[in-house]
């Protein structure tokens, strides 16, 4: 069940969703509105406005089901919940709350942002305001045109058709005068005001974020607590170091399906450096110090399933002190969530030991992989080509960590390693016993339960 729940909250939060969302929000709104202009309502239009307001009743039932804070569900979709209220046609006055329903496309904003990476560098930082801006822009317009359509169409020759109507809304929109003699009806009056002023604040809001972008340097990603609050099983990468883009590659390549990842650091304002990190849609950012339980809680840390805590040396930080944070995010990572597999990244092996003792699950050291493998090219000349092989998993084989299968204890080593090659393909290099230990072509080795076994594969094999 729990697994079902988290596919269902990834397919809602899928971008693809969000914007069908977003379609289905402008239709129903432009529906709603033309329901009222038109007297007595078409069929097809009281067909299509019950079916999206349908739909928008399943779709908010099963993301209440898959939510894992029904609390936090109802105070962010109360308004939608409101929206689908009208579903039975009593009172007609009641079908205006379907309007509410626009105030969700605020949410896209979000969701076009992480996908909006290759747009040009105006729109992609502006992109929440000019998506506000664009939604008030359609809903004016199709306000002004419905709205005179249906009042001063009946005594007005001018508006009697949609044609003149829509550029009648638009002029007026964008050239705040109405360009011709003035409306008949009082209603008529009304709406022409209502675009006017629309008119006033639209251009107000365009003004405003045109010389935001002109004083200000680059909106970063701000936080996204309430996406992320619906991840779960993700993993947080915490610092910063160029040695990102390679996890990032090595998460995608070897990742079963969608992990979301979230990168939690000072950015500084680095524009570059948001552009790569920012690259993929599943990929997001907490602009906070991750030494802080603050920054961590944002993050999502207590629902992630791993964490990564990079050497972060920015800021003319020295090896130690980068080795402190290191020490200070991993052990109060394990104190909010036990369950989560931690690595951390140091510069002196000294410290590993406190990292073990605070529970944390594995360390790497800076520098000392590298140091091993330019002294094993010296003694074994063109062998970091067949290394590299295995620690990556873009290409060619890799190392992968199976537990033992069903029915392997009591059998040898030496018995499995040939039925390994020949049924999957794979070598079996090592075995790790039920302590940690690790155990690398062992000479002697019967398999026990809760083993772990270490085999050579291009891809994990089915045992």
């Amino acid at each position: 069940m729990t697994d079902a729940k988290r596919g269902i909250r990834r397919f809602l939060n899928h971008p693809a969703t969000e914007i069908v969302i977003g379609v289905l929000i402008v239709a129903s709104v432009v529906l709603t509105v033309m329901e009222f202009a038109a007297s007595p309502s078409p069929r097809w239009l009281v067909v299509a406005t019950d079916a999206i307001t349908a739909t928008f009743i399943v779709e908010l039932w099963v993301r209440g089901w898959a939510s894992l804070d029904r609390r936090r569900f109802v105070r962010d979709y109360w308004i939608d919940l409101v929206a689908v209220l009208p579903v039975f046609r009593v009172f007609r006055v009641a079908r205006a709350l379907r309007l509410l329903r626009v105030l969700r496309l605020l949410r896209l904003s979000g969701v076009v942002s992480r996908q909006g990476t290759y747009f040009p560098y105006v729109l992609r930082k502006g992109l929440l305001e000019h998506v506000a801006i664009l939604m008030f822009i359609v809903l004016t317009v199709v306000f002004g045109t419905v709205g005179m359509l249906h009042f001063e169409g009946r005594v007005n020759a001018r508006f009697h058709d949609y044609g003149r109507t829509f550029w009648w809304s638009l002029y007026t929109l964008f050239a705040g005068d109405p360009n011709a003699e003035q409306p008949q009806t009082l209603a008529g009056r009304l709406i022409t005001l209502a675009v006017l002023f629309m008119g006033v604040g639209i251009f107000a809001m365009l003004t405003g974020t045109v010389s935001a972008f002109m004083v200000q340097r680059v909106m970063r990603m701000g936080s996204q607590d309430e996406e992320l609050t619906e991840l779960d099983r993700h993993l947080i990468v915490c610092g910063w170091s160029p040695k990102i883009g390679i996890i990032l590659r090595e998460l995608k390549a070897g990742a079963s399906g969608d992990l979301p990842v979230v990168v939690v650091a000072q950015f500084d304002d680095d524009d570059e450096l948001i552009e790569r990190t920012l690259r993929r849609p599943d990929v997001h950012c907490v602009n906070a110090d991750f030494t802080t339980m603050e920054a961590l809680d944002k993050a999502g840390v207590r629902q992630a399933s791993t964490a990564i805590i990079l050497s972060d040396r920015r800021g003319g930080r020295s090896a130690q002190d980068a080795d402190a944070r290191t020490l200070l995010t991993a052990l109060t990572i394990e104190r909010m969530n036990p369950r989560v597999y931690t690595c951390a990244e140091l510069n002196n092996r000294d410290y590993g030991a406190h990292l073990q003792a605070g529970g944390v699950n594995d360390f790497v050291v800076g520098g000392e992989q590298s140091a091993i493998l330019l002294a094993q090219a010296a003694l074994n000349r063109d062998i970091t080509g067949f290394v590299t092989e295995l620690l990556t998993v873009a290409s060619g084989n890799r190392f992968c960590k199976l537990p033992l299968p069903a029915g392997w204890a009591g059998r040898s080593f030496d018995e499995l390693l040939p039925e390994l090659k020949r049924d999957h393909e794979a070598i079996l290099v090592a075995v790790e016993d039920g302590q940690g230990g690790a155990h690398v072509n062992p000479a002697h080795c019967t398999f026990q339960d809760g083993d772990k076994i270490v085999v050579i594969a291009t891809k994990p094999p089915e045992l």
